[in-house]
């Protein structure tokens, strides 16, 4: 919401801080708070560098929307 929000507005560049989208030892990154079983709730990515971790399936489709937002506007730069 906020990226759409920010691209509205005009912001440019968008930076995100902190986002990783991801879990750590069974736990969000910025709260850690304990996830329910991982095999139920979360889905298992493999990452460039060819270490696992586990993510929520709505923050991988935020992830490729904002992929999408970027392409489909080059002329807006995104900092991750």
């Amino acid at each position: 919401f906020l990226t759409s929000a920010a691209f509205w507005m005009g912001c440019n560049p968008i930076v995100f801080v902190g986002t990783d989208l991801c879990y750590e030892e069974d736990r969000k990154y910025a709260r850690h708070i304990p996830s329910k079983k991982p095999e139920e709730t979360l889905v298992e990515v493999h990452l460039k560098e060819g270490r696992s971790v586990w993510t929520q399936p709505d923050w991988l489709l935020a992830w490729d929307w904002t992929l999408e937002l970027a392409k489909k506007y080059p002329d807006k730069r995104f900092i991750d």
